[in-house]
């Protein structure tokens, strides 16, 4: 059924680059995978579905993962960072050619770019959360945690601009970018 599902879901990203999100129909995306229209709603309910159908599953993990202690002389920096890399790997790596398209689309049309947007809120707050707990801070409160997270999750979304214009490997670049921000803030001359 997940596998289905996903063939389905990367029929519809290859007809959403092609033609245009907006401008694609589930019908045209049934047609190409030779499925019924009504197969596509029964799996996914609406197009932005279609290109995020995992993620929820995805949160999930997060979470759970997030939520286990760290190891012995670990800290919660060290679980965010393991984490994040962990799902870089699994973002681009586990199917290379969905993950480009979801992030090229994702970067692309308005209304997904939304969508993926709240997906790294969500991030962050889990970030958040497992920083202020390793600190014994409330995460609402706790403005080191929140500015960690935020820039551990930009880092993420950096390390995905990159791979889009330079290639490589997005967990390359998300290692170079929460390595740039564990140094601290560089020198920039006299200011």
């Amino acid at each position: 059924m997940q596998r289905g599902r996903r063939e389905l879901a990367l029929v519809a990203l290859r007809q959403y680059e092609e033609k245009g999100f907006a401008q694609t129909t589930v019908e045209e995306i049934a047609e190409a995978a030779d499925y019924a229209p009504s197969t596509f709603f029964r799996h996914f309910g609406t197009k932005e579905n279609a290109v995020f159908f995992d993620i929820d599953e995805r949160m999930n993990s997060y979470r759970a993962l997030m939520a286990q202690s760290t190891s012995p002389g670990g800290s919660g920096w060290a679980r965010v960072r393991e984490v994040l890399l962990d799902n870089a790997v699994y973002w681009a790596e586990s199917d290379p050619e969905f993950a480009l398209a979801r992030t090229r689309l994702c970067h692309k049309e308005p209304a997904l770019y939304t969508r993926y947007l709240h997906y790294c809120d969500q991030v962050e707050t889990i970030v958040r959360r497992v920083l202020a707990a390793d600190r014994g801070t409330d995460p609402d409160d706790d403005i080191e945690a929140g500015v960690l997270a935020g820039a551990a999750v930009a880092a993420f979304r950096t390390a995905l601009r990159v791979w889009l214009g330079e290639g490589g490997r997005v967990v390359d670049h998300l290692q170079a970018g929460l390595d740039a921000l564990q140094a601290g803030i560089p020198s920039t001359g006299s200011g």
